[in-house]
């Protein structure tokens, strides 16, 4: 052979250039084998030959890259990669749109029909919806809701320091946008349509790390949690959360992913949106570090070059993210006089959420160092209990999925996944050091998703490659985990069609706003509801049994009622102190049934007192 590539037959006549194979004849889209030998239709990859060391032949791999994940391929050099293999180009399959466009529908129907009971809203979704209407009505940044004694601020005041800006502000776009709707009702829709978007970002992301057929399980299956349902329909940060964690991700990976090098422009996108996620809620602060550390990771990239070539991804997405924090704490330092003001900062140093609640009236704000010097021997205590929680959460919601993550090897939580892992991580660390925020479990959305993929990768290892016990466990634990998932959606709708949508308390909420109808300002210990249903000022009931201390705070806040759900600790005592005459002069018990109490100021001499008679 000569060294254009043109050989000699045995007759002296020149035969023709050897053409290369054409790209799109290494393509086999209708392979429908789907076994670890061939490639599957479901990936629908383009394929090149890599050369193999071992001098037996070409190595098929996924264009850009081997599978060094090992998520559902056997890997090693000489295989092919399974059909739930990492894909590491753009173009998704038509399979994976198609059932993503049927995931996405089915989830905004499973949602709507959550949107329209405004008594069902939480109480911080009352607070985020009380703002928002300031800004629809008066383009106020204020709220007429106070929740805590820990500040002089009247009952009408400056919200900035009460919830960050983004949630009130994307709400009040839903309600514009939707203003045929009730405003309650047009935000929770408006959450519902960000649900679903987080979806497709989700399972656009959980592709590239662990293939199609897993990312559209493990989207399916963490978006279709009747917590997901939940939470996601309150008009709360949730459902905002999760497109911009999912967005920021996908958009870091596509970065590093880029066939021309690491794409500048995608590190700083990925930074906007994880400065997003913090204007959504402070703990999103766990996003960026993820993101800081797989930068630290990634340094030695030999496509960042030499020098401080290697640090600029991590100082663009940086200089993103602060670029987009700056306007919010600026606000703060004009405002407040510290550009770290938070009405929540006063949480960390409580043993519990109910002192906070309940107990705030005429007492100082706790300091985090008086209470870490006086509760030291309690936090050991406090933090196993938060693990605990967090262990129940987890257990609840991923169930048998959860044992699948002793077969686990490195590569399941590293490399491309390292990201994703540390925002897990992130979020437990962050999560178990509030340990007076309870009941945490809507905190981990976004962990519940990414844990999932990480089983469901895991359990289609093992039932192709592993064998005995482990074969058995990954075929059938995730057809159990999708059998409880149908089990608990059922017992959710069951629990929808009841009076009380399943909370037991709603009754009484519903009543208690339908008895005070006519007051401009009330007091109650669950001030955030009354002030959704009833669009007054509100303000919360301290939690005492002394006549004196409820005096004196009737005379400050000056509400026309006064109203208790003894429905939680510490509630009853007080319930059987206003019975027994602890109510301030001039106040009478005008209704007192079941749970609810309700207290009015009695009208001067010869005036209609406004309200219910007694009961």
């Amino acid at each position: 052979m000569r060294a254009g590539g043109r050989v000699r037959c045995g007759d002296g006549r020149r035969a023709r250039r050897e053409r290369p194979t054409p790209r799109h004849e290494l393509v086999r889209p209708r392979d429908r084998t789907g076994e670890a030998g061939t490639p599957s239709h479901r990936t629908h990859r383009r394929t090149r030959f890599l050369p193999d060391p071992d001098g037996h032949g070409g190595a098929v791999a996924p264009r850009g890259g081997s599978d060094r994940l090992g998520c559902g391929t056997p890997g090693g050099a000489g295989e092919r990669p399974g059909p739930d293999a990492p894909v590491t180009r753009d173009v998704a399959s038509p399979q994976f749109w198609r059932w993503l466009a049927v995931l996405a529908i089915a989830n905004l129907l499973a949602r709507l029909p959550l949107c329209w009971d405004p008594a069902t809203v939480d109480n911080d979704g009352a607070e985020y919806l009380a703002i928002a209407r300031f800004l629809r009505t008066r383009g106020e940044y204020a709220t007429d809701l106070k929740w805590h004694f820990f500040t002089d601020d009247p009952i009408v005041h400056a919200a900035w320091a009460d919830r960050p800006p983004l949630y009130p502000l994307v709400a009040v776009a839903w309600q514009r946008t939707l203003s045929f709707l009730d405003p309650t009702a047009a935000a929770r829709v408006g959450n519902a349509m960000l649900a679903c978007l987080g979806l497709v970002l989700a399972a656009l992301f959980l592709r590239q790390l662990v293939g199609e057929r897993v990312a559209l399980l493990a989207t399916g299956y963490g978006f279709l949690l009747p917590l997901t349902l939940y939470w996601t329909t309150q008009p709360m940060t949730e459902a905002l959360q999760l497109p911009l964690a999912f967005g920021a991700l996908w958009v870091w990976d596509a970065a590093w992913s880029a066939a021309r090098g690491v794409c500048l422009g995608r590190c700083a996108a990925a930074g906007v949106l994880a400065g997003l996620l913090y204007l959504a809620r402070p703990t999103g602060i766990v996003l960026i570090v993820a993101l800081g550390v797989d930068a630290l990771r990634r340094r030695n990239d030999p496509r960042l070059g030499k020098g401080v070539r290697r640090w600029w991804p991590l100082l663009t997405s940086g200089a993103a993210w602060a670029v987009t924090i700056a306007p919010y704490h600026t606000i703060l330092a004009l405002h407040y006089g510290s550009p770290f003001h938070s009405a929540l900062a006063f949480t960390y140093a409580v043993r519990t959420y109910w002192e906070v609640a309940h107990y705030g009236f005429e007492r100082p704000p706790p300091r985090l160092g008086e209470f870490l010097a006086r509760e030291w021997p309690h936090l050991p205590g406090l933090i196993l209990h938060q693990c605990w929680r967090h262990a129940q959460a987890f257990l609840h919601q991923l169930g048998p999925l959860l044992p699948l993550l002793a077969w686990s090897r490195r590569e399941d939580w590293g490399d491309r996944r390292l990201p994703a892992t540390a925002l897990v991580v992130g979020a437990l660390v962050l999560h178990t050091l509030t340990w007076s925020a309870w009941g945490s479990s809507r905190y981990f959305l976004i962990p519940l998703v990414l844990l999932a993929a990480v089983a469901l990768a895991i359990a289609t290892r093992l039932a192709r490659t592993g064998a005995g016990i482990a074969a058995a466990v990954g075929r059938w634990l995730p057809r159990l985990a999708g059998a409880l998932l149908v089990a608990m959606l059922v017992h959710f709708a069951w629990q929808q069609t009841r009076p009380d949508r399943g909370i037991p308390s709603l009754p009484a909420w519903r009543e208690a706003a339908a008895l005070v109808r006519d007051a401009r300002r009330v007091a109650s210990d669950k001030p955030a509801i009354l002030n959704l249903l009833l669009e007054v000022p509100a303000v919360r009931l301290p939690r005492t049994t002394e006549r004196e201390p409820l005096r004196r705070f009737v005379e400050r806040y000056a509400p026309d009622a006064l109203v208790l759900f003894a429905d939680e600790p510490g509630e009853p005592a007080v319930a059987a102190a206003w019975r027994a005459g602890a109510l301030p002069p001039g106040w009478r018990l005008v209704h007192d049934r079941g749970i609810l109490l309700i207290a009015r100021r009695l009208p001067p001499p010869g005036a209609e007192r406004p309200g219910t008679g007694a009961r």
